[in-house]
């Protein structure tokens, strides 16, 4: 029999369409004797097509490049716009020294967030700065002392593009993720609908028993194989993280060891900071993202992680693999068959954030 199909739900994105090809490749050419077997093999085998529309979600979004290209250009304004404060402070002309003087103290609040060029913070920023002139006329009056309206004006107009273009591509990735979750579950359904077709037949003494169950034996040397692959991929990874980090630990920038933590310029400790990744289950323990290894179950109520529970329960870590994802629905329109085990998943990493 077929113990481990659930392992199938561990795989990402980029493992599943083979591993299942590879079953449907395995059994095609067999003659089916039980009717039941046949139909549901020729439903399993119409999934295969559909699976190619499962991309990787490490793949970058079409606008993800101009996004990167406006957050720069961004980032070069703000510095152009401080830049050219500081330099007037100094201005042998008294009235560019007073603008001066006025906007140095205005973008002193902002400085946290002028220096590093993540997208969210910039652009809080620069709305924070347009809400500042047209309450208090002062700066408008300082920036127009200094010939600088028009950077602002330009500051704003790029901060409104990257945010349009920052939710298409958050719709358009969070449509690409329910569509990749609905072909994987579907999938994943004809393959157990076969399998437990073959196991009745096996019961009820159609066809010729030993047969069948070397259909389900070459599904479980597959499922076990992709697996295996898939878990040692894992550790090497966690294994290189964990080898980064104990460098990092013994060799630190200033070549004193150190405990763990980060110590600023000041003097103060900061906490260190971490790249947080999530990823997508399905409430029949569906990995729909690019990496992790994750404890999940079977659609039949098999439970992985030793633990029994609630199946509505849901848990996202944080993992070194995989990238992004966005939390999506699970599918209880798509069936009723119930959840009994408890699962673990994870996910990407945001790399917007870049220092000047």
């Amino acid at each position: 029999m077929v113990k481990r199909i659930y392992l199938l739900n561990r795989l990402i994105n980029q493992e599943f369409p083979r591993a299942y090809k590879r079953i449907v490749s395995r059994l095609e050419g067999e003659e089916f004797a039980v009717v039941d077997v046949q139909q549901s093999f020729d439903s399993f085998k119409t999934r295969v097509q559909q699976l190619d529309y499962i991309k990787s979600n490490v793949r970058l979004h079409e606008l993800s490049e101009t996004i990167a290209n406006q957050r720069d250009l961004r980032h070069q304004h703000l510095l152009s716009l401080k830049g050219r404060v500081t330099y007037c402070l100094k201005s042998p002309i008294a009235n560019e020294r007073v603008a001066a003087k006025t906007l140095s103290v205005w973008l002193k609040r902002e400085r946290e967030f002028l220096t590093f060029k993540n997208i969210e913070r910039q652009s809080q920023s620069v709305y924070r700065m347009q809400h500042d002139i047209t309450l208090n006329v002062k700066f408008g009056e300082a920036l127009e002392a200094l010939s600088m309206l028009s950077v602002m004006d330009s500051l704003v107009s790029v901060t409104t593009e990257i945010d349009e273009h920052v939710a298409t591509r958050e719709a358009d990735i969070e449509a690409e993720n329910k569509k990749a979750k609905e072909l994987r579950y579907n999938a994943y359904f004809a393959l157990r609908t076969f399998i437990t077709s073959v196991e009745q037949a096996i019961i009820l003494k159609k066809g010729i028993i030993p047969v069948h169950l070397g259909y389900l034996d070459r599904i479980d040397k597959i499922v076990t194989e992709f697996n295996a692959a898939h878990a040692s991929r894992i550790t090497r990874q966690r294994n290189l993280a964990a080898e980064a980090e104990a460098n990092k630990e013994a060799n630190p920038e200033n070549g004193a060891p150190t405990g763990g933590g980060v110590q600023q310029m000041g003097g103060k400790p900061a906490m260190a900071g971490r790249s947080k990744t999530f990823n997508v289950m399905t409430e029949n323990g569906m990995d729909l993202q690019n990496g992790g290894a994750t404890n999940t179950l079977a659609m039949d109520g098999s439970v992985t992680n030793g633990g029994a529970t609630n199946g509505a329960d849901k848990k996202i870590i944080d993992l070194s693999a995989g990238n992004g994802g966005l939390l999506i629905d699970d599918f209880e329109s798509l069936t009723k068959e119930p959840t009994q085990g408890k699962h673990n998943g994870a996910q990407m990493n945001d790399s917007s954030d870049q220092e000047s």
